[in-house]
């Protein structure tokens, strides 16, 4: 079974079968949509700019928050799917749209950065299930040289610009975000995902029920100590 699968026949709703790492790896996936236009900006998307740093859905609105069928704009298809598998990301796209587990799931919070000088490549988005909780997603590596860059750098560099506006992304949905919070993202996006966790301020840790991490590259020997994990033990799930 793969992820079409599963929202192919997975149709409990989530007050029956609570969020899995399965619905991060589907929601993951769809954080491979390139947005702009489609789901509403972060409202604090302009205080990412810096110099050099192009905050590339910063026209966007911030509107109400929009479900997945919404982004069903063929005119959009031929720019809107990145990764190394496009046609899988349209895919995920299409099957989340009709499945009844997450076809009224609202998305919000759209934010694209990119940096040639600084090697960033960053994406995230939200997620947000009623009043019940809310999934911080974060982009996975495109296909852009400066992504891939900015990959190789994690490796012996910490942080990386993306791993710090992953932190800062968090932060800003946890003020107006339900009590309860998961975060995740498929490769690099697992990484940021788990960076972010671990420096997000107590009060926010608390109320994180779980980080998922899918194929999320480890960090530079001495990012963190055993301590900085204690906060999030039992918390963090790896898939591989």
């Amino acid at each position: 079974m793969n992820l079409l699968d599963y929202l192919a026949t997975e149709f409990a709703p989530f007050e029956e079968k609570p969020f899995n790492p399965v619905d991060s790896a589907v929601l993951s996936q769809f954080c491979m949509v390139r947005a702009e236009g489609v789901v509403p900006a972060l409202r604090e998307r302009s205080s990412f700019l810096d110099l050099g740093t192009i905050v590339e859905n910063l026209l966007s609105p911030t509107r109400t928050a929009v479900r997945f069928a919404d982004a069903l704009r063929a005119e959009l298809y031929p720019t809107m799917f990145t990764g190394l598998d496009p046609q899988m990301v349209k895919e995920n796209l299409l099957a989340l749209a009709a499945s009844p587990r997450f076809r009224d799931m609202r998305v919000r919070d759209y934010l694209s950065l990119f940096d040639t000088d600084r090697q960033t490549q960053f994406a995230a988005m939200t997620f947000v299930h009623r009043k019940d909780f809310v999934y911080v997603g974060f982009r996975g590596t495109d296909t852009s040289f400066t992504g891939w860059r900015e990959n190789f750098n994690m490796a012996y560099t910490a942080p990386v610009p993306a791993q710090e506006q992953a932190v800062r992304y968090l932060q800003a949905i946890a003020q107006r975000a339900p009590k309860r919070v998961y975060v995740g993202g498929h490769s690099k996006g697992g990484n940021l995902a788990v960076y972010a966790a671990l420096k997000a301020p107590p009060a926010v840790q608390r109320r994180i029920e779980r980080v998922y991490s899918h194929d999320g590259p480890g960090f530079k020997a001495g990012t963190f100590a055993p301590a900085d994990w204690a906060p999030l033990e039992g918390r963090i799930h790896r898939t591989v």
